[in-house]
């Protein structure tokens, strides 16, 4: 009678490589439940650096940059044109446009800095010395915000310079022009007086002519 209970010992045996075998399959679930923690979305001021251009402000400094390679160009022609008056003409159109598009750009820049100005009044001054320390998220965002408001205003700046030499080319064309116009003038009144002269001189000499 005994024999049969020894046939389960073998059975017993067997069952612990089951149990060795459950162990690996348990350790892994914790390895998998902890990759989730690793790929997690880093704090909102990691991912926009605070030194990073806005698209909008880059477009405007490449805007800015053109323009001001634009009326170089346009101010050599004009030195060149300084006697031709239809060349003077063209060249006054072609500044008077540049001049809109400069300030375009100053204007394209306000709404931006408008929405930056709400925004840091929301988000209010600096705690001061002995207040409790504010969010790093805030702090990071309001510094972001002051150094792209800085970075609008020198565009602004860099817009109005460039209105004003803008400006600046347009009335010396003027000048230019309504220079060549009186000189010409000028010179058509000297051929009429010397014509004039020369008929009354001709006509006196007439005059002599047939008193005789």
């Amino acid at each position: 009678r005994q024999q049969p209970a020894g046939k389960t010992a073998p059975a017993q045996e067997g069952a612990q490589p089951a149990d060795d075998g459950a162990t690996p399959g348990a350790a892994t679930e914790p390895a998998t439940a902890a990759q989730p923690a690793q790929t997690a979305t880093p704090p909102a001021e990691q991912t926009v650096p605070a030194d990073a251009t806005p698209p909008a402000q880059t477009q405007a400094i490449e805007q800015l940059a053109k323009a001001g390679e634009e009326l170089k160009r346009l101010t050599d022609l004009v030195d060149k044109a300084k006697d031709d008056d239809t060349a003077l003409a063209e060249l006054k159109v072609q500044v008077d446009a540049l001049s809109k598009q400069i300030i375009g750009v100053s204007v394209s820049t306000r709404p931006r800095l408008e929405e930056i100005k709400a925004r840091l009044t929301e988000l209010g001054d600096p705690p001061g010395e002995g207040q409790p320390p504010e969010a790093d998220i805030v702090s990071a965002e309001r510094k972001r915000l002051v150094a792209e408001r800085g970075a609008i205003n020198a565009l602004t700046g860099e817009a109005e310079g460039l209105s004003v030499q803008s400006t600046k080319l347009s009335n010396a064309i003027t000048a230019t022009r309504r220079a060549l116009f009186s000189n010409t003038l000028l010179k058509n009144t000297e051929v009429s007086g010397a014509m004039f002269n020369d008929a009354l001189s001709a006509t006196a000499d007439e005059t002599r002519v047939l008193t005789r």
